[in-house]
């Protein structure tokens, strides 16, 4: 099985305008609980898939300086660096 591109979207995620909606309301929910592990990930899940990949990666990385026991966050992480040929830091 072959690893799901960065241009196919997850179900949960909407794209286009949508997106940039979403990543407003994640930002404005990061701004009010600055350490909800759940929000930050969620941001940088939407940043990716919505062309921002190089944010979305500093706020993953964010997510697993609060949690380092965030399967899903490290999971995702992996994915996208994997995605973008980045097979070393995709082991990590």
């Amino acid at each position: 099985m072959r690893p799901q591109r960065l241009e196919e979207p997850l179900p949960r995620v909407r794209f286009g305008r949508e997106a940039d909606g979403n990543a407003e309301g994640l930002e404005q929910a990061r701004a009010l609980d600055p350490m909800s592990v759940t929000v930050c990930r969620n941001l940088g899940i939407v940043l990716c898939y919505s062309g921002q990949v190089g944010r979305g990666l500093e706020v993953l990385g964010d997510a697993l300086e609060m949690d380092p026991s965030q399967v899903y966050t490290h999971l995702f992480l992996g994915r996208v660096y994997l995605d973008l040929s980045r097979y070393e830091e995709a082991l990590r």
